[in-house]
């Protein structure tokens, strides 16, 4: 009996990740065109958006989206794993004045409401001279259900925050939020 049992966690330890993996929604964010050339090791992008795809009216709503339209990346970060060695993970300020190709100077943020995660591949790589491998991206909901997935974030607010937009109204100090 304890051998099947663990024989079905075992299993169960393969299954979770390979169905969760067959959900996850992919894109091609590769650029066309001519591109920085390999590097050792690997370099992924890692946007958070405030795409609101996913949520119903209702949603959004409740969790205080505001009514901009279109789709913005609110973080922008590059991780890159060696072959061996620390990983480094490094942001990039949303609010850089970079050359977007085809679009001339603006906020590296606006290349991805200009053209998507293509574009903002192509951006990124233009500008740090680093070949991106992979592309990761969370929308609004996504983040709403990973803190809420992590039962939380423990917050300590040097002063209250009260902001009728957002639907915050938040004592200072310490208290765990949802998402």
């Amino acid at each position: 009996m304890l051998l099947i049992l663990l024989l079905l966690f075992i299993i169960w330890l393969a299954a979770v990740p390979a169905y969760a993996w067959t959900q996850i929604a992919r894109v091609d964010a590769a650029p066309s065109g001519q591109r920085p050339a390999d590097q050792p090791g690997k370099t992924f992008l890692l946007v958070g958006s405030d795409s609101r795809a996913g949520l119903s009216r209702a949603e959004q709503t409740r969790l205080g989206t505001g009514s901009t339209g279109g789709q913005r990346t609110d973080s922008i970060m590059l991780i890159y794993l060696p072959p061996g060695g620390k990983s480094a993970l490094i942001s990039v300020p949303r609010d850089s004045y970079v050359d977007i190709p085809g679009h001339g100077k603006n906020k590296i943020n606006a290349a991805y409401a200009f053209g998507g995660p293509e574009l903002m591949v192509q951006t990124i790589e233009r500008n740090t001279k680093l070949r991106v491998d992979g592309y990761m991206e969370i929308g609004f909901g996504g983040f709403v259900n990973v803190i809420d997935a992590l039962g939380g974030i423990r917050m300590c607010l040097p002063d209250a925050i009260k902001d009728r937009d957002s639907h915050l109204d938040l004592p200072k100090g310490c208290q765990t939020l949802s998402g």
